[in-house]
């Protein structure tokens, strides 16, 4: 009985899916294989291999799965036997500088018959020559002796594609994990009886009291993201078909989509209302600067009047002085008319009156 494989790892990157093929070809290894890039399907992928080859129809299984497929098979050590089988069905096969390909004719280990061996080298005859381009005796030839191409021989007989440096290469082997770990199921239930679908109903206002919630004929049709716990066997059902049945009742996560949309509405309206307040707190303050500037333009106003009053005063000459019925004061010959205090000192004081009106005005003003 065979022991299932442990050597199968594998990585996804932004490039593809990696995997990593590091030992023995066995059914087991076949199954993993095939499960991964059935999960990982549309997505391409790099198998990383270093194998001395293995079971026969496992790998002529593995053929016949990846081919056809967007595969790069790259090569480290060596790729023998079922291994090269492997990379023959590859769109790409890369060999590292220190790599080896070998090929040969199978033989049997568990009682197969001449006829099952013959079967096999055949199809290992169709397929080699498919992939190098060799007729089928020349290849035919390889297989009896048996033989070995170090990488520079194998990309010239057209079993591989490019040499490269491993130096150059990424160290993506130490970033793999085992299958289990990174195969993630997401299966979403497939059929799901309206008898279980329970959703709540969002009501126009998040505040008010949620309404009971109800069934109607087309909850059937309403389809939900959920995660559906499933053992390993149900998820290599699901990773090799694509989805799997199962029975869902979903009223408790429409439950908590109901509760979290609620709680961002109420949110939002904080946070309106928020900026709400601080308009209105900011209102009086743009009110008292607008009158302010206002005040500012009546006083301005105010001073330049004036200002123009002082300068016409300024301008304009004297009245001449009032004469009385007494008679005129002794005033030397020649010598000039004394001003009328009287008619100054009142035009000194209307300008006084006038300055201390304004200065009040302003005064006021700013208080304001």
């Amino acid at each position: 009985m065979s022991v299932r494989s442990l050597n199968i790892r594998c990585a996804q990157t932004a490039e593809g899916v990696e995997l990593a093929i590091l030992g023995d070809i066995t059914p087991y290894t076949a199954e993993e294989i095939m499960r991964a890039v059935s999960f990982f399907r549309d997505q391409p992928v790099t198998i990383t291999m270093m194998s001395g080859g293995g079971d026969a129809f496992a790998s002529l299984g593995l053929y016949d799965f990846l081919k056809g497929k967007d595969i790069t098979v790259r090569i480290y050590g060596i790729a023998a036997s079922g291994a090269a089988i492997i990379s023959a069905a590859a769109k790409r096969v890369e060999m590292a500088a220190s790599a080896f390909l070998m090929i040969h004719n199978a033989y049997a280990v568990s009682g197969e018959d001449a006829g099952v061996l013959d079967s096999i080298n055949e199809r290992q005859v169709a397929l080699f020559a498919a992939k190098s381009g060799k007729s089928k005796d020349k290849v035919r030839r390889m297989l009896d002796a048996e033989t070995f191409m170090d990488a520079q021989t194998a990309k010239a007989e057209g079993f591989a594609d490019s040499v490269f440096d491993p130096l150059k290469m990424a160290a993506s082997l130490n970033t793999m994990q085992p299958m289990e770990e990174v195969i993630k199921t997401e299966a979403a239930a497939e059929e799901v009886k309206a008898a279980d679908i329970t959703p709540e109903v969002v009501n126009a206002d998040p505040g008010d009291e949620q309404p009971e919630p109800k069934a109607d004929a087309d909850a059937a049709d309403e389809v939900v993201e959920v995660e559906v716990p499933m053992t390993v066997t149900e998820a290599i059902q699901a990773a090799l078909k694509g989805s799997i049945k199962a029975r869902v009742n979903v009223a408790a996560k429409y439950g908590e989509i109901v509760a979290a949309l609620t709680s961002e509405v109420r949110t939002l309206k904080a946070q309106l209302d928020e900026a709400n307040a601080q308009v209105e707190a900011l209102a009086p303050k743009a009110e008292s600067a607008v009158a302010a500037e206002q005040a500012a333009q009546e006083a301005a106003a105010k001073v330049a009047e004036v200002t123009a009053e002082v300068e016409k005063l300024k301008s304009e000459p004297l009245a001449p002085a009032v004469v009385a019925d007494a008679a005129p004061a002794a005033q030397a010959p020649g010598a000039p008319a004394k001003a009328n205090i009287g008619t100054i000192s009142k035009k000194a004081e209307s300008i006084a009156r006038q300055m201390d009106a304004l200065d009040r005005f302003i005064g006021s003003k700013n208080k304001n």
